[in-house]
């Protein structure tokens, strides 16, 4: 089940919904694996988790389900960003929230060049990338190429989407590209 707020998912009567916890690299779209019962914001997941004595951090409602750029705490390699939308997120998942959508792309694209990896690598030599190292990141708006990279980047999230849906783990797989 999709949802576009926290409030239509509240009232939808459905219970499972898409769940962001990272994963494996992938940039530009995809890891969508997981699923979460969030039936009455979530009632039954945060009393069992807390009769059990884990912690239970919870965040905003007004930022669940929105688009946003997410990528994995915890690396083995280098960090992914990927766009995605209509999920609760995990603190694995870790999330830019409240871009405007005009900039959204302009973002990403950012975020999966070269020259954020070498500033990320400066401000954090680890394999943890967490939200304070990347909102640390300089980011300059350069208007003149905005439209051309926001494209590039629609062309690329349009890209990876079609091969993450290639495959039948994926939730929109229709058949496979070679039959």
């Amino acid at each position: 089940m999709y949802a576009t707020d926290y409030i239509y998912a509240m009232f939808s009567g459905k219970t499972w919904f898409p769940y962001n916890k990272g994963g494996e690299f992938r940039r530009w779209y995809g890891n969508n694996e997981y699923v979460v019962n969030w039936k009455d914001k979530g009632k039954k997941v945060i009393l069992e988790a807390k009769k059990d004595k884990r912690n239970v951090q919870d965040y905003p409602d007004a930022f669940k389900f929105l688009p946003i750029i997410t990528w994995s705490l915890i690396t083995s390699y280098k960090p992914s960003f990927r766009f995605k939308k209509y999920a609760i997120s995990d603190i694995c998942g870790m999330s830019l929230y409240n871009i405007d959508k005009k900039d959204l792309n302009y973002y990403l694209g950012f975020l999966n060049s070269h020259v954020s990896l070498k500033i990320l690598e400066m401000f954090n030599p680890t394999l943890n990338f967490q939200a304070g190292d990347i909102g640390r990141l300089p980011i300059i708006t350069e208007n003149a190429i905005k439209q051309q990279i926001n494209q590039l980047v629609d062309k690329n999230i349009i890209n990876s989407k079609d091969d993450w849906d290639s495959f039948e783990t994926s939730w929109d797989f229709k058949k496979h590209p070679l039959i």
